[in-house]
């Protein structure tokens, strides 16, 4: 779940109970199941990535997968943990 604005439609991951673009009221909004990479790194043999999930950038490591930008990711259900599901549009395979 993501917090969004009412009045606006923005969406954010922080808690808070007003909207940080227009300080509308926050409401609850089902976040999407899968996302995109935006960047990766890897630290300490274990991997990372940015992905946006409908408009919110989210910190995630990597259960599986490439997560080269573009590529699409899902979460695990393990909290923020994803596999990636498919690569990037421009890679041919």
């Amino acid at each position: 779940m993501l917090h969004g604005c009412a009045a606006c439609g923005a969406r954010w991951h922080r808690d808070s109970q007003v909207c940080p673009s227009c300080l509308g009221p926050a409401v609850r909004v089902e976040a999407p199941e899968t996302g995109t990479v935006v960047e990766h790194s890897e630290r300490d043999g274990m991997r990372f990535c940015a992905a946006d999930f409908g408009g919110v950038r989210l910190i995630c490591p990597v259960a599986s997968g490439d997560p080269r930008p573009g590529a699409s990711v899902r979460l695990t259900g393990r909290g923020l943990e994803v596999d990636v599901v498919d690569g990037p549009a421009d890679v041919i395979r």
